[in-house]
Order: C-alpha cells, then sequence, then structure tokens
C-alpha cells in the first residue's frame, strides 16, 4: 500500500519524507570494504563488494547570523482525554498479521518484532532472522535502537521538570543554554518540544557523514560540533509560525535538562523513566557497545545488507539512544497514556498537535496520524539499520509496536515490496485487513 495524503499509514509518521527524521540511518553507507549481504528473490546471501570513494571530512562551518523575530503559532488541536471506557474490539486476526510479517520478511527484512495489544490481550508476532551470520531466529525479548522513539522519552523528561516548578514551557531556550542557540530569547522550551523553533535540522546537512565516509564508523559526535552545523543555516521560519520535525529542536531539549539538573541526559532517563516503569530490558546508549545477544540491525544499499549493529549512535545524542524491547517500549507509552509519566494537564499538553506546512503532526514530542479508523498517537524512530513505531489508538485502546532490523539510505523498511508490505501490517493491525 503506497503512501498517500488521502490515506496515511504509520509508516509515514510524520506525514512527511523521512529525510527529516533521519539520524544515524544514513551513515551506514559509510562503511567501507565491508562484506555485504544481497537479497536475491527474497532469500539473503553472501556478498563481498569493494570499496568505494568518499569525499573528506569538510571543517565545521560557523553559525549564521540570520535572526528572525517570534511569531503567532498556527491554530492547535488538542485530542480529546478518553473520558469514558474505550470501544470494545475484537483482538487482533493473528494469523493474517503472521502471514504478512512473514510476507514483510521474505520481500526484503532481516527479522521483525510486533506486539498488538488490545486492552489487556496482547500478542506477539515474530518473524525472519536476528543475526543473519549466525542465523539466530528473531525473538520478541531481543533489544533493538529505537531511535526516534526516544524523543517521547526525552520530552517526558522535561515536562517532569516543568511538573516539579524547575522550568517553565514558556522559559526561553536562552534562559538555560545562554549564548547558545542564535535568537535563543525568542525560542521557547515548548517550541523547541513541538518542533517549532524554525531550527535547521542538523542531520539534513551533508557534513555530519563526513566522518563515517570515510570509514571511522566509531566516530563520536559532540553535541556542540553538530548544534555548530545546524546553527551555520539560516532558520527555515521565525519560531512558533510553522511546525516542522528537527533533531536540533530535540538535542536543545537534552541540553536544557543537564543544564537545569546539573546531571546527564542518560542518567535523568534512567531515574526518571527506565527504573520508576520497571523497564528492565532499557538501558541509554552511551557507545557503540549493544547488549548481547541483541537484534543486529542491518543498513540495505542498492540490494547488500551491511551489518551496522555497533554503528556510533552519537547523531542522535540525548534523543535517540535508547536501546529497548518491544514490550518495555509499549510499557512506556501505556503508562504515560494513562498519566503515570506526566500528569495528565501536561500530557494534555503533549498531546496538543499541530499539523505543519509539510503535512507533519506533532505535539510535544509526540506524532500524530489518521487512519482510515481513527487517530493513534505515539512515534517514529529511525537509526543505522533499526526501525520502530510504538503508537496507541486511544479511543478503542489498541496499541501497535514494531520493530525491524534493517534501514535503507531514505529510512525505509528494507525493499520498497517489503516497505510497502510494513506499512500494509501496520495499518491491517490497527484498522483490520478490511482498511
Amino acid at each position: 500500500m503506497s503512501i498517500t495524503e488521502t490515506r496515511p499509514t504509520p509508516a509515514e509518521f510524520p506525514d512527511s519524507p523521512r529525510r527529516h527524521r533521519r539520524t544515524t540511518a544514513i551513515v551506514a553507507a559509510a562503511i567501507v570494504g565491508a562484506i555485504g549481504l544481497t537479497i536475491v528473490g527474497g532469500v539473503i546471501v553472501n556478498r563481498s563488494h569493494g570499496d568505494a570513494e568518499h569525499p573528506t571530512p569538510t571543517t565545521t562551518p560557523e553559525p549564521a547570523t540570520t535572526t528572525l523575530p517570534a511569531t503567532t503559532a498556527p491554530p492547535a488541536t488538542t485530542v480529546p482525554p478518553v473520558t469514558s471506557p474505550p470501544t470494545t474490539q475484537p483482538s487482533a486476526d493473528v494469523g493474517s498479521l503472521q502471514a504478512l510479517a512473514d510476507k514483510v520478511v521474505v520481500a526484503g527484512v532481516p527479522g521483525l518484532v510486533m506486539v498488538v495489544r488490545t486492552g489487556d490481550h496482547v500478542d506477539h508476532i515474530v518473524s525472519g532472522v536476528a543475526d543473519i551470520d549466525q542465523q539466530a531466529p528473531m525473538t520478541a525479548d531481543l533489544p533493538f535502537r529505537i531511535g526516534s522513539v526516544g524523543k517521547s522519552i526525552t520530552a517526558s523528561v522535561v515536562l517532569q521538570l516543568v511538573d516539579e516548578g524547575a522550568i517553565s514551557l514558556e522559559d526561553s531556550v536562552d534562559r538555560w543554554l545562554p549564548g547558545l542557540v542564535p535568537n535563543g530569547t525568542n525560542i521557547t522550551i515548548r517550541q523547541i518540544l513541538s518542533n517549532q523553533s524554525g531550527l535547521f535540522d542538523y542531520a539534513n546537512d551533508p557534513s555530519t557523514l563526513a566522518p563515517y565516509l570515510e570509514g571511522n564508523t566509531e566516530f563520536e559526535w559532540k553535541p556542540e560540533e553538530l548544534l555548530k552545523i545546524a546553527f551555520s543555516h539560516p532558520p527555515e521560519f521565525a519560531p512558533g509560525a510553522d511546525t516542522k520535525y528537527s533533531n536540533t529542536d530535540f538535542m536543545l531539549a537534552a541540553l536544557v535538562v543537564e543544564a537545569v539538573t546539573h546531571r546527564p541526559i542518560e542518567d535523568e532517563i534512567r531515574t526518571r523513566i527506565i527504573e520508576p516503569l520497571h523497564l528492565t530490558h532499557t538501558t541509554v546508549a552511551v557507545d557503540t557497545a549493544m547488549p548481547s545477544p541483541t537484534a543486529h540491525g542491518y543498513f540495505l544499499n542498492e540490494g547488500a545488507l551491511t551489518d551496522v549493529t555497533n554503528l556510533s549512535p552519537s547523531l542522535a545524542w540525548g534523543q535517540g539512544t535508547v536501546i529497548s524491547t518491544v514490550d518495555d517500549a509499549g510499557a512506556f507509552f501505556d503508562a504515560l497514556f494513562t498519566g503515570k509519566v506526566v500528569p495528565k494537564a501536561l500530557l494534555s499538553e503533549m498531546m496538543t498537535t499541530r499539523k505543519g506546512s509539510g503535512g507533519e503532526t506533532l505535539g510535544l514530542g509526540l506524532q500524530q496520524v489518521e487512519l482510515p479508523c481513527g487517530v493513534v498517537m505515539g512515534h517514529s524512530g529511525d537509526i543505522a539499520g533499526y526501525h520502530a513505531i510504538v503508537f496507541n489508538d486511544l479511543s478503542r485502546d489498541r496499541q501497535v509496536t514494531v520493530f525491524a532490523n534493517v534501514l535503507t539510505l531514505d529510512d525505509q523498511v528494507g525493499t520498497p515490496e517489503s516497505y510497502a508490505l510494513h506499512d500494509q501490517l501496520v495499518s491491517d493491525a490497527f484498522c483490520g485487513a478490511s482498511s
């Protein structure tokens, strides 16, 4: 099923090209002289390929000086709270979803894990392999990198600080990060959480790839270096004038957390989110290492698969370095939407969305999309070798979580065929096969 404006599917969250959500997925193309794998007729086989020529890293550019005044935000839409018991619906058709998941794998995805929760009923659907070399089968308890799904976690930490009175959503970024952000006195904490700052997304600047294109796959970016790249570009719009997904905003949100608490963001996520919610299979990466055993992540480029499990996650610092399982990730969003992570008044703030000129519908660290069967909310995440989504249909008490261990340069889940089947899988899980 193709993605269209008239019939959006969860794979397009938000309704814009995936390039706006790219973090470390794109750096996988930099691996030099690796042993690749090829998908031939749906079968994964070994294939060696030669080195490629790559450009030399560029010098980090100087910040741009353009400053735009603040302006009034476009109209917002608040998702009504569920005040009555959710509409009863039957459990998912596990047999049909399993068959479709198997088709996704055959079409070009090494492995996939899916959880569909309807009320208290939970179904796990698993297909493919976690490690191609070892032919280790995928299992539902293996950890994945969840990429920008972690933005919902970072936003929750900021809102907990708001609840504690340590910070206000109306504080300027400059109050907590003085002198760091161009026009920072006119950009609020609310605007960085809602992607309304207008700041350029550093992930869209090719220079962020330079170290990896030289073959240094463990290169570690510092947040200030990536921000300098972002600020070398003029703002895309005045603060509050539009809504556009930007990794720059959430890197700033993580820095604000550190400025307020005087503790590393990973410690705040651990003590405020992971430990209280008993997410025992969730960690925050501080280097390239993954837990063992793990779901290996693969980069697909021109038919070749390369294992990028241990690529540096530093491009996603503070917002996309969480490692988790499908059950833990789902548990976080269940706790969030029932008011167990932030108070319901602030949860309402999170769920207040605005649709940007590019079609994205974003809240404070949340994404929203309209499906044929209703509105779903949550977040998607793409990072080198891994794809994740967790979305909830609050009116019908259904949650769908899908993790896959492959990604392309354009953040697609495997081949064009597997990408389309993945979209259908998610839509069918929410709406039924007739959707």
